[in-house]
């Protein structure tokens, strides 16, 4: 194991980086860094890179704000488990308490030598922050480790870090040919609306809403500012 002197945050997986010179292993938390806006989820990686040695087990204990960030299943709702990966099959535990802000995750399985996911957190954002970090802990009782072939080779680790914003409110009006002049009933309408960034394939925000007698419409929840296709 390593004290905090082996400890890294970063926007790419520096911490594996600096595990890949130095022959010995690290955990990640990946992305580094990510943003996204209160009520939303999202979902942190939990890396190991083994480099040249062939890790059997994992141990990763990981601390998180509970006033900011909870663990959630799928659908939303608060969870107790995280999501283990296929490298290591044999889970020998996995909790979440969101009341305290923690998860621990333990695996073993067949050696495996270079980069793999152990397991996937789905978190979510209760309130805003400009910046809030998700620690792996690497003090006792709670210090996490990676082991190959029963001897402790974990070196280096990154955490992760959120920032959560308010949900930005847009507000727009259709113009609607061969209607009377609003306000009219006949301007209310069902709407599908989609928002996309230029050069991505897909929307990154879709809106199924209704306008109002003046043909006025409102899109909460987007929360990245840039510049969007409507």
């Amino acid at each position: 194991g390593t004290g905090d002197e082996g400890r890294s945050m970063g926007l790419g997986c520096e911490a594996i980086d600096r595990a890949g010179r130095s022959g010995l292993a690290a955990l990640a938390l990946t992305p580094g860094q990510q943003q996204g806006g209160a009520g939303e989820s999202f979902l942190t990686s939990l890396d190991v890179w083994g480099g040249p040695r062939t890790v059997g087990t994992v141990d990763a204990y990981i601390d998180f704000d509970r006033a900011v960030l909870q663990v959630v299943d799928a659908s939303g709702d608060p969870a107790t488990r995280i999501m283990p990966g296929h490298t290591l099959a044999t889970v020998t535990a996995n909790g979440v308490n969101n009341a305290a802000g923690r998860i621990h995750f333990a695996a073993t399985g067949g050696a495996t030598s270079g980069r793999f996911v152990a397991a996937m957190i789905r978190f979510k954002a209760i309130t805003t922050t400009q910046s809030s970090a998700i620690h792996i802990s690497l003090t006792a009782p709670r210090q996490s480790d990676v082991l190959a072939n029963g001897q402790a080779v974990l070196e280096h680790v990154q955490d992760g870090e959120v920032s959560v914003a308010a949900p930005t409110l847009l507000v727009g009006r259709t113009t609607q040919q061969g209607r009377p002049t609003p306000p009219r009933s006949s301007w209310k309408g069902r709407l599908l609306l989609s928002l996309s960034r230029p050069g991505e394939r897909g929307p990154a925000y879709v809106y199924g809403l209704y306008s109002n007698d003046s043909g006025a419409f409102a899109m909460p929840g987007i929360t990245a500012a840039g510049t969007y296709r409507l």
